[in-house]
């Protein structure tokens, strides 16, 4: 499923791909890392609502693609 991000701090939209989601998280994968506590912006059809989440792990895949954990948290 197609996610898009957000970066609060910079507003530039990156898109993703949703690996897994559970509460109150998911995987992310991206052409663009997103450094560990960085606060973004998810906007996708499985994610009910845009929600807020915090970067709370990333890894460099080795072919120009990261895997990013994201903890949810709720759109005020």
């Amino acid at each position: 499923m197609p996610c898009f991000v957000f970066f609060s701090i910079s507003d530039t939209a990156l898109r993703g791909l949703i690996k897994d989601w559970s509460f109150p998280g998911l995987c992310l994968i991206a052409h663009e890392p997103i450094e560990e506590g960085h606060e973004i912006i998810v906007n996708s059809v499985v994610v009910p609502k845009s929600k807020t989440a915090v970067v709370r792990s990333h890894k460099d895949l080795g072919n120009g693609t990261y895997k990013i954990g994201l903890e949810l948290g709720i759109m005020k």
